[in-house]
């Protein structure tokens, strides 16, 4: 076999490689540029209930709201939204659609009160109205602020008559057809621990294994063809365009699926008090 020959598919082949890895790192990239607004609702923490009716006594709470009348109530439970983005697109104010606002929806409980609780950054101008009772156990309120980049966040705090309540975030954000999603519902490798803690050097192996799995059958089926209807110095150079046709196809298909089974990047938490 001619030397040159061989130095020649020496330094393509490493060429490929670097091309091919170069690939895999803008296909990840891409992948990731992209809005993920989340949220997150913590367990509720009991402030105050009240006991079981007794002949020789009875217990009731009564919850006054500044500019509104007492209510009796039958319990008061204090529950924390933490609301971020977690995709490296930076979401705007424009980018909600005006016709499905952003906002908290709160059913199966009377709602007291609901306030901004902490902010990542002053600067972002995170917001929420008062609530409005839409119906019996169902109550909205609006959420606004000016952007959200990457691992911006703000926590809502939320206080209700009952432990029963059900809280989520809705409405539509431009760039997100997939709609809002909560925490728990992002990726399927947050459920084990192990994997997402080696994530990066998982998805590597896996890109590895799938770049051979394409390569190899490509070099066996063009090798013998080389053989008999051409020269057998070319097969190094066909074996240097398989492997980086299987590089480039597995970064693709990793690009595709990535997303999909993605680890769970969690929200910050401990978020500074608003200064108003």
């Amino acid at each position: 076999m001619n030397p040159d020959w061989v130095t020649a598919a020496g330094i393509f082949g490493t060429l490929a490689s670097v091309m091919g890895l170069i690939y895999a790192w803008v296909v990840a990239r891409r992948s990731d540029r992209k809005k993920k607004l989340t949220y997150d609702v913590n367990y509720p923490l009991e402030l105050a209930s009240v006991l079981p009716d007794r002949i020789e006594h009875r217990l009731s709470i009564t919850y006054e709201r500044v500019g509104a009348e007492p209510v009796n109530i039958k319990g008061a439970y204090l529950w924390l939204i933490t609301l971020g983005n977690l995709g490296k697109e930076p979401i705007r104010r424009e980018d909600i659609a005006p016709s499905d606002r952003l906002r908290v929806v709160i059913r199966n409980a009377k709602v007291l009160d609901i306030a901004k609780a902490g902010i990542t950054r002053e600067v972002i101008n995170f917001d929420v109205v008062p609530f409005e009772e839409k119906a019996d156990g169902l109550a909205e309120s609006i959420i606004s602020f000016d952007f959200l980049d990457y691992r911006d966040a703000a926590s809502i705090r939320v206080l209700t008559d009952s432990a029963e309540a059900r809280i989520t975030v809705q409405g539509t954000i431009i760039g997100m057809p997939e709609g809002i999603k909560a925490q728990d519902e992002l990726g399927t490798l947050h459920r084990f621990p192990f994997l997402r803690r080696h994530y990066g050097i998982i998805w590597f192996f896996v890109w590895l294994v799938l770049a051979l799995t394409i390569s190899i059958p490509l070099i066996t089926l063009v090798a013998p063809y080389l053989l008999e209807y051409a020269h057998e110095s070319l097969i190094p150079i066909a074996t240097i365009l398989c492997m980086f046709l299987g590089v480039v196809l597995s970064a693709w298909i990793i690009g595709l699926f990535e997303s999909r089974v993605a680890r769970r990047v969690e929200l910050p938490t401990n978020l500074p008090l608003p200064k108003d």
